[in-house]
């Protein structure tokens, strides 16, 4: 993992776990490491397995997201959100594919935590995708995922009562359940007022198989999603090759960048300061493009603490 306490990132010795794919950590508010996952493992800050720390999340760890979230009102517990990555070898899997959730309490085994609660189900089938966001009131979170084969998208409050019941918008573009299409990313903006999502190619019944990215209003009071553009159907001609894999929102919530990747590898810039349709779809740039493809395989996007967006190199 990286470490920014000196103000610059700094990458530490290799922790346990397999880290080809998702992952996520805690910190604490001096911004020391608490516990981390690799989708299917917890660990404590002293890198040792936390007692029922083997998830049910059996596949291997998710192509995209999982998070960690404190619970608002508690000094010690934390949720984790963890999804399935569905088989390699069963492209129709995704029908049983789930997204969970866990339950760290940190005043357990001295400090270190343990897994009270784990492998909770609440939604499926499920993309691999999972977002969230402060609450407008300050305090509570809005914790977003989305069905796969649906465009369907689940939103539910994390409050000092646990997580509520779901707020369901059914919007946007839906595709069919396979394993390309529940990867890629899906961001809110740092302000709660816009969600993206980007929805993999289907190799199968796609005529041209394409990675579609949509970005979309969110409320933060009602955490109701509105208002679909489609910023565009990106060709992938073959498995991988020029997906929209990472997304994610400038520090201000003004722009959005895409990352293209599998030898295409360029990062797209969208303004988002006038929200006309219009307005958003013709202001896409090319702020990047890898001048060797082959040395270059963008993937995940994420802002570190700096405010400088990461973009994951395979």
């Amino acid at each position: 993992h990286l470490d920014w306490n000196s103000g610059f990132p700094e990458e530490q010795p290799r922790a346990n776990g397999s880290f080809g794919e998702a992952s996520t950590a805690a910190i604490d508010v001096n911004g020391d490491l608490l516990f981390y996952t690799d989708n299917y493992r917890v660990y404590n800050r002293n890198h040792q397995r936390m007692t029922n720390g083997l998830l049910d999340s059996d596949t291997g760890p998710s192509a995209t997201q999982c998070l960690t979230i404190p619970q608002p009102g508690s000094d010690s517990l934390w949720y984790l959100f963890y999804p399935d990555a569905p088989l390699s070898g069963d492209l129709d899997r995704d029908t049983t594919t789930k997204l969970y959730y866990a339950i760290i309490d940190m005043s357990l085994d001295l400090g270190l935590g343990d897994v009270i609660d784990k492998d909770q189900v609440i939604l499926q089938p499920s993309t691999e995708k999972v977002a969230a966001v402060r609450h407008c009131n300050g305090t509570d979170w809005w914790i977003v995922g989305h069905e796969s084969g649906s465009n369907k998208f689940y939103s539910w409050i994390l409050s000092k009562n646990g997580l509520s019941i779901p707020i369901i918008s059914t919007i946007g573009i839906a595709k069919s359940k396979r394993k390309t299409t529940t990867a890629c990313e899906m961001n809110i903006s740092p302000d709660g007022q816009k969600i993206a999502i980007s929805t993999g190619p289907d190799y199968t019944f796609e005529p041209i198989p394409s990675s579609t990215v949509e970005i979309f209003d969110f409320d933060p009071s009602s955490g109701i999603i509105s208002d679909p553009i489609n910023l565009g159907n990106f060709r992938a001609d073959l498995p991988g090759f020029g997906i929209i894999y990472g997304l994610e929102f400038s520090p201000s919530s003004e722009f959005l960048y895409l990352a293209r990747g599998h030898y295409w590898d360029t990062l797209l810039q969208y303004d988002l300061r006038d929200p006309a349709a219009n307005a958003i779809l013709n202001s896409r740039t090319a702020v990047y493009a890898s001048i060797d493809p082959k040395a270059d395989e963008f993937t995940a996007m994420l802002t570190g603490p700096d405010g400088r967006i990461y973009i994951g190199n395979a």
